[in-house]
């Protein structure tokens, strides 16, 4: 072996041995303390970008399943409010069943009655949890609209309490008094018409002759809002392809539409609602009376007046209690939709529960230190670098053995 005095080259390889040595078990001692692989985005990056974006999901699906419980106290809350109520409206009925027994104090009965709606207007007006009303606002009203919870990266709104279900406002008329307003309905069908295009038999209706005709149809909701469209007759057409054709050119696909009527034959004309709403009012406003043809017309009724279970006198508590069905229907529709919804929630809260067990074991096996092996490491380096540092000595005492050419 060459020696050199100035550059000793063996003795630079053991420093650099020792170097990494030390380097391997300092970084095997620090995952040791931090039970982590991956302290630094040096370490891994890509599993260092990846773990950290779990671990954002993570805390956000957590928040999600804190959403859940919330979300199931609520309805659990309402629940039971609206359990009482149903319960409370069947004694109401019982009472006015009892009231029917001539043998039996009417002014007593009247009295239950009166004390029952009271109860169920109390808890109208005052099942709340945190602050927020969960059936109506503090004077009975309705709701000015549905609380949300997000419980699964979108927002759940619990609309059990809204116009389709509970119906805050029916229910307060039907304690209170005052007008109901027209519910409108969900469909009507008309009669058999045979409708003829061009030369027709005796006694038949003729629609045109031949020529294309419009008529235009207004229509009003049970809500307030209203709206119309044409309706083109052609001689072959159908009123189900001639109508469906015109709204969604006129960009009003999904307002109403009509089916079942052949024109040049005979058939039952049907008008639906295609948005969830219920007709108040539907009439032909010009053109070829097509509602008339086919006896769908109806005009808005405007409403029912009513004085309501808390009215002072017997006679007439007796009276609207007679039928109470509408608002009882409300409310147990309000319990099903609960029960819907709770079981959304149930399932919200399973999927969530298995997403956050994934993700953990995800996380742990991303940035979790294997500590036997980290142990077993340290260990390895630690005394590869007390063997560095002693042949390291060795290797720096070695140019002083040229000393002993010179004696």
């Amino acid at each position: 072996m060459d020696f050199s005095v100035n550059t000793n080259l063996a003795a630079l390889n053991a420093y650099n041995a020792l170097a990494k040595a030390n380097s391997l078990s300092a970084k095997a001692q620090f995952r040791l303390a931090t039970s982590k692989k991956i302290n630094s985005v040096a370490d891994d990056t890509s599993g260092y970008n990846v773990g950290k974006k779990l671990e954002s999901q993570t805390l956000a699906q957590k928040a999600q399943l804190s959403n859940v419980s919330s979300a199931k106290n609520y309805l659990a809350t309402a629940e039971t409010s609206l359990q009482q109520i149903n319960d409370k409206l069947n004694q109401i009925s019982a009472k006015y069943v009892d009231s029917r027994d001539a043998l039996k104090d009417q002014a007593s009965i009247a009295k239950d009655i009166r004390t029952l709606a009271g109860e169920i207007d109390s808890i109208l007006k005052n099942t709340n949890i945190n602050g927020r009303n969960l059936l109506a606002q503090s004077d009975g009203t309705a709701l000015a609209s549905n609380d949300t919870f997000n419980v699964g990266g979108e927002d759940f709104s619990v609309d059990f309490a809204s116009e389709t279900y509970l119906n805050a406002e029916a229910l307060k008329i039907a304690l209170h008094g005052g007008t109901t307003s027209d519910p409108g309905v969900a469909s009507y069908v008309g009669g058999q018409t045979t409708i003829w295009v061009g030369s027709t038999p005796a006694g038949d209706i003729v629609v045109n002759s031949g020529a294309q005709q419009t008529s235009t149809i207004a229509v009003t909701f049970a809500d307030g809002s209203s709206g119309s469209f044409n309706v083109t007759l052609d001689s072959g057409a159908t009123m189900w392809d001639t109508i469906a054709a015109t709204t969604s050119a006129s960009g009003a696909s999904g307002l109403v539409y009509v089916g079942g009527a052949w024109v040049g034959g005979v058939g039952n004309a049907t008008v639906d609602t295609a948005n969830g709403k219920n007709i108040t009012s539907f009439t032909t406003t010009s053109g070829i009376d097509i509602t008339t043809l086919f006896d769908i017309t109806r005009t808005s009724s405007g409403g029912v007046a009513t004085s309501g279970l808390l009215n002072a006198d017997d006679a007439t508590v007796l009276s609207e209690a007679s039928d109470i069905s509408p608002i009882t229907n409300n409310v147990k529709s309000s319990l099903g939709r609960i029960g819907n919804l709770s079981q959304t929630l149930d399932s919200r809260n399973e999927y969530l529960t298995s997403a956050l067990a994934n993700n953990s074991a995800t996380i742990s096996n991303i940035f979790d230190a294997d500590l036997a092996a980290e142990q077993l490491n340290a260990t390895k380096y630690s005394i590869a670098g007390q063997l560095s540092t002693s042949i390291l000595a060795q290797l720096n005492s070695a140019p002083q053995q040229l000393l002993s050419l010179f004696k």
